[in-house]
């Protein structure tokens, strides 16, 4: 069999490529079937391996994976240098003349054009010889491609899964609780992750008994009988550890969670479904956190609410360019950064992970959300805010409306204009899903009650902010 130099060979790739029509006539020899079983290069002939290489069953040590059966073809030619790769797509891979690649680059390769999914997929990759004889090289290139199949190792990841256990009774394929995973491709964010709130018992807290069911079982036709995700003793487990997949109550049983020993009012539950590994995490969500950036100098901060302790805060604020979060007003430990984009227009998936600012959408003003439960971020640009009732131009029909207009250096949106008796409210690009009314004195929430006005000329300013922190200001 032709040896095959060092790869310094490389080298002749750079002279002068030439044309051949005679000399090399028969290295190109080849089937000319729609898809050939064997391409015969450079001298020698590349036929595929049959079956599957999967990647799950190779040995770790292995650095090199076989892609085909290689044999000397017949030819007249006399090159005593030739260096062989394959083109992939727009990749090149070296082969050697035994027939294996690198195994790390293959499956980098085969992970860039299809993700982990462990799929067997086709890779068509056509085979090139560059030949020279110390004073030039040629490329040559077979017509058509070899044919093998690739599978990636990685566990089998369903598209969705759902907590089911104490919090919502046992209820069979009640999905209440879907973990999430910012709607990623799930071997591209293999991480889901839900939270659920604690429930009581006797006026106390009783433990979280659990389980978690892929989408398949909702296939079934007994819901019980088939594969869970559990733990390999029941109830045994700590705040973190490995998950068990298989029979339910077989294989998989329930983790459960001890509120006597993590006090919570909710939990997350975070599985990694790539590596198996599970975390639960007690959280005792505060009443607000804080966005900071470049709109706040990055020393200030705008407040954002949650009201209800299910982690869902939400806040307005003038953004105009990067920003992140905090849980502290003062300062920066345990800050939330970017971790990448969610599936849904507008979001973003957050992380305590020391990565970057949240990137710098369009100046403008936004409706600002965030749930800490699933760690997605959204963003709701608002075009304008108007003031709407009896009091606009007397209209007790409540339809005519005052536009506002914000001001970068108060941080405010203003209108100066004449009132009526009345009341009016504020409310976002002309509808109801954002407005701003009474919650006493002159602090502001959603749906808040209508603000009641007398007749005269004002100027009037807004500080959204959220609920409990927005106000108006009239003179």
């Amino acid at each position: 069999m032709m040896k095959i130099k060092s790869y310094l060979m490389i080298a002749f790739a750079a002279l002068a490529l030439t044309s051949c029509n005679e000399d090399f006539g028969d290295w190109l020899s080849q089937n000319t079937n729609d898809a050939p079983a064997q391409v015969t290069v450079g001298g020698l002939t590349f036929a595929p391996v049959s079956g599957v290489i999967d990647y799950a069953e190779l040995d770790p040590e292995v650095t090199r994976v076989k892609v085909a059966d290689v044999s000397v073809a017949q030819t007249s030619a006399d090159f005593s240098n030739v260096i062989y790769r394959l083109i992939i797509g727009g990749t090149i891979l070296p082969i050697d003349a035994d027939g294996t690649v690198d195994r790390a680059e293959l499956e980098a390769l085969v992970l860039s054009m299809y993700g982990r999914e462990p799929v067997a997929r086709d890779i068509e990759a056509y085979v090139e010889a560059i030949v020279g004889d110390g004073n030039s090289a040629t490329r040559l290139r077979g017509k058509d491609p070899m044919v093998f199949k690739v599978k990636p190792d990685a566990p089998v990841i369903e598209s969705a899964y759902y907590y089911i256990g104490t919090s919502n009774g046992w209820a069979g394929g009640d999905t209440s609780y879907p973990l999430s995973n910012g709607g990623m491709d799930p071997y591209e964010n293999p991480v889901f992750s839900v939270v659920v709130p604690i429930t009581e018992e006797n006026g106390e807290p009783a433990d979280n008994w659990f389980k978690i069911f892929g989408q398949s079982a909702l296939e079934r036709e007994n819901f019980w009988d088939g594969e869970f995700v559990g733990y390999e003793v029941n109830g045994e487990n700590g705040l973190s550890g490995k998950v068990t997949i298989g029979m339910n109550d077989v294989e998989a049983f329930a983790f459960k969670f001890s509120p006597a020993d993590y006090p919570a009012k909710v939990i997350r539950i975070t599985v990694n479904f790539m590596t198996g590994e599970f975390s639960i995490e007690p959280l005792n969500f505060t009443e607000y956190i804080y966005e900071v950036g470049v709109n706040t100098g990055w020393s200030s901060v705008i407040p954002m609410r949650c009201k209800d302790n299910n982690g869902q805060y939400r806040g307005f604020a003038w953004l105009n360019g990067e920003f992140k979060f905090r849980p502290n007003e003062g300062d920066w430990s345990g800050d939330w950064e970017y971790v990448s984009e969610g599936s849904e227009p507008n979001t973003f998936i957050l992380g305590d992970t020391g990565g970057p600012n949240v990137p710098a959408p369009q100046t403008g003003y936004y409706m600002i959300e965030v749930d800490l439960g699933t760690m997605i971020g959204k963003l709701t640009p608002i075009s304008v805010i108007t003031m709407i009732g009896s009091a606009i131009n007397g209209d007790t029909n409540w339809g005519t409306e005052y536009e506002m207009v914000y001001n970068e250096n108060s941080g405010m949106w203003e209108w100066e204009g004449d009132l009526t008796d009345g009341e009016f409210k504020f409310r976002a690009d002309h509808g109801w899903a954002i407005n701003w009314g009474l919650d006493g004195a002159n602090g502001l929430c959603q749906d808040g009650d209508n603000i009641p006005a007398t007749a005269g000329h004002y100027k009037i300013q807004l500080r959204a902010w959220c609920d409990g922190d927005a106000n108006y200001f009239i003179e």
